[in-house]
């Protein structure tokens, strides 16, 4: 407890008598304690702030500042009061300050936020951003308070994002400049014009490189006072422009002395920056700048500068491939006008030998059966020995003769059907007969080459199997051929076996020769069916023939719509089965049993389905008329809407037009296959997820995986079954 006492002598009292009163200051005291402490803790607040303070007197004069602006600004507390602060203050900055103070010193409540630069006591300038306010304690001590920091670094880093964004806006521009123009020197003035601006420099050019001259010459330029630099050229390794073509690394001199070319005398440049125009490590030119003053440059400043040296180089070579490619464009045009005149002319010249062969064909028929009739028939009447008897050597002398001749017959038949089929004049015509009546009439035909060899033949028939609507000559034909094969190719005492089995799910019947011969290598298979190729082999090079045989059988099956397959392995024997159409619904409908006999019945008419009765659209990519017949007929039946393309392009423009709901590709057409329109088509987003069933009348090992491979969903060998192709359609289309 604190205490004052107060003496007070009363002239009224005794001399020997003192008056004393007491008071207590306890509470004093301790305000006065509260005070100092507050007031040093804000001393050291103030002397350790990181931001400094300053009092500025209305006179314009610094009363106080606190110790961190020696560590700001480089002043110590006595050098700052000596200091005028309007001199301190950039002259860029110093009209605002001044009117923030006045608006301060009008509205005294007011408290404001200023950025200026100031002096720093090492001559630099430093950003400083100070909030403002009035401090009035009584009207002789009227000030403002300055609460300042530093903060150049953050200007700067301000500046320098605004600088690489304008670059950067600068550089979009150049490029959509350099896009909408393949011409080099439109390209270049935009780029120039832009780069000027920004870099900034007083003039800007670009040179050429002729490789040919081993010269530089001028492409575009901006900024000269003459026009002498656009007739100007210079060589290779002289000047400032060949030497930077030459070394390949850009060249700055800020201060020019004597090095400037004759026709840049008059332009009192002072400072120069060249840049070689680099793409793929070949140089296409070089980028100079020129300054009449000098102006110190940094690093970034020479990084841009390069990218711009880059975008030149870049518009150069765009240029230069655009006008390389319209060389091209024009040459190959020429190429292909001439080559067109020389195709049509060819086309002229293979359609007049196509009509010769057809003509040579014509009289080699007539001409060769006519000979062949006469040696045939004279052998057969000589053999009859009606006038004279023959001697044994006679007799066997003649039946030699009418081997060969039936043998060349043979061949010569082989050869024209062939050569009919592939100009596309062959015909078949389907008709109802007896399968087995067929094959026997074809086992029949090689049983004496069979004898020979002590081979013996098997026909394993199916009973359920009656009758096939198909050409029995053609189908006679192609059992003929395998058969002969079959023989050929089995060694003495072995067995060749004709199969016949018929396939419901399927709707084909299967004609199987099945050998226990010498055997294909598997890399054998693919030759099989070429024209005039036999295949080596221990029996092979012991037989004749022409090699037409297989090729027959697959063309033959082709036009009736199926497939042939084939199973060997060498030393154990082969395989070969045909898959022809067994249409039974078509002999239901065209025959109507009626005691012992068969009448025709009618067709029913067709009644044209609008769109909403279809259940579908079917593109159906087949080449064979026959086949687009059988199947079209079929699926229309049954409620689809079916279209046809014959080549594989025609299916993917048609595919294109009508966006089909399922497509079924054919595999061996003209133009373009089945696998790759099917690849093309999977490659189409549109086509995507349509289903496709792919359809093959070849039916060889790994026909089945390229097909899925190339992008079909299913894959179905001819003859194909129409039940089981209506089924895979309304499982694939989601169809009860």
């Amino acid at each position: 407890m604190y205490l004052r006492g107060d003496v007070i002598l009363n002239d009224y009292v005794e001399p020997t008598r003192l008056l004393g009163v007491v008071i207590d200051i306890t509470e004093l005291k301790q305000a006065e304690q509260a005070y100092a402490l507050s007031k040093r803790r804000f001393q050291a607040l103030i002397e350790h702030a990181p931001d400094g303070i300053a009092l500025l007197g209305l006179n314009g004069k610094l009363r106080q500042v606190t110790p961190s602006t020696e560590s700001i600004l480089g002043y110590t507390v006595e050098e700052a009061a000596e200091q005028d602060p309007a001199l301190l203050t950039h002259p860029d900055d110093l009209p605002d300050l001044l009117g923030l103070l006045n608006d301060l010193i009008q509205n005294p409540d007011k408290v404001a936020i200023a950025q200026y630069r100031f002096r720093h006591k090492d001559g630099s300038w430093r950003w400083l951003e100070s909030t403002v306010s009035n401090l009035i304690a009584e009207p002789s001590v009227e000030a403002i308070v300055f609460n300042y920091r530093d903060i150049t670094e953050r200007k700067q880093t301000e500046e320098k994002i605004g600088q690489q964004t304008e670059r950067l806006s600068m550089l979009r521009e150049i490029d959509r400049a350099m896009i909408d123009t393949f011409d080099v020197r439109i390209s270049l003035n935009a780029l120039l014009t832009r780069a000027k601006r920004i870099l900034p420099v007083d003039a800007a050019v670009v040179w050429l490189l002729e490789p040919a001259r081993l010269t530089l010459d001028y492409g575009a330029g901006i900024g000269f006072s003459t026009n002498a630099i656009q007739n100007a050229s210079v060589r290779l390794g002289e000047s400032l422009a060949g030497r930077v073509a030459v070394e390949q690394t850009l060249l700055q001199i800020p201060k020019l002395v004597s090095e400037l070319d004759d026709f840049l005398k008059e332009e009192e440049f002072v400072s120069y920056y060249g840049a070689p125009l680099i793409v793929k490590g070949k140089v296409l030119g070089v980028l100079e700048v020129y300054s009449r003053t000098f102006i110190e440059r940094n690093p970034d400043w020479l990084d841009f500068f390069s990218t711009l040296a880059g975008q030149a180089a870049i518009a150069i070579d765009d240029a230069q491939l655009f006008e390389s490619l319209q060389r091209s464009k024009l040459e190959l045009e020429h190429r292909v006008a001439e080559r067109t005149t020389e195709l049509n002319r060819t086309n002229a010249e293979l359609e007049h030998a196509n009509r010769a062969k057809d003509e040579f064909l014509a009289n080699m028929s007539h001409e060769l059966r006519t000979p062949l009739n006469s040696i045939l028939g004279l052998a057969e009447s000589l053999l009859e020995q009606r006038r004279d008897r023959l001697s044994e050597l006679q007799q066997k002398s003649l039946q030699i003769i009418e081997s060969s001749g039936q043998h060349l017959l043979g061949l010569i038949n082989d050869i024209l059907d062939l050569s009919k089929i592939d100009a596309g004049k062959f015909d078949i015509f389907p008709q109802v007969f007896e399968v087995d009546s067929v094959c026997r009439s074809s086992l029949t035909l090689v049983v004496s080459q069979a004898a020979k060899k002590s081979i013996h033949l098997q026909y394993e028939a199916d009973g359920d199997v009656s009758r096939i609507h198909a050409d029995p000559r053609r189908l006679k034909q192609i059992l003929v051929n395998l058969l002969t094969n079959a023989v050929k190719f089995t060694p003495e005492g072995g067995q060749v076996s004709l199969q016949v089995h018929g396939d419901a799910e399927r709707d084909c019947v299967q004609f199987s020769v099945v050998d226990t011969g010498i055997g294909i290598a598997p890399q054998d298979l693919k030759r099989l069916f070429q024209p005039f190729t036999q295949l080596d082999g221990a029996l092979s090079r012991q037989q004749e023939g022409t090699g037409l045989g297989l090729v027959l059988v697959q063309r033959l099956t082709d036009l009736h719509g199926g497939s042939v397959q084939v199973e060997s392995e060498p030393g154990l024997g082969s395989q070969f089965t045909i898959n022809l159409p067994w249409g039974r619904e078509t002999l239901l409908r065209q025959e109507i049993p009626e005691g012992d006999k068969t009448r025709t019945r009618a067709e029913p008419p067709k009644t044209p389905l609008t769109t909403d009765q279809s259940r579908g659209t079917v593109l159906l990519a087949e080449d064979n008329m026959a086949n687009v017949l059988t199947v079209a007929e079929y699926l229309e039946g049954h409620g689809y809407e079916v279209r046809v393309a014959h080549d594989g392009l025609e299916t993917i423009q048609m595919a294109e037009s009508m966006n089909p709901d399922i497509i079924l590709m054919d595999i061996y057409m003209p133009v373009m296959d089945g696998l790759e329109s099917m690849r093309r088509l999977r490659a189409d987003p549109r086509f995507v997820t349509t289903p496709i069933i792919a359809l093959t009348a070849l039916a060889m090992p790994g026909d089945r995986e390229r097909c899925i491979t190339a992008g079909a969903n299913e894959y179905m060998s001819k003859p194909v079954s129409l039940k089981k192709l209506r089924d895979t359609i309304n499982e694939m289309l989601g169809k009860e």
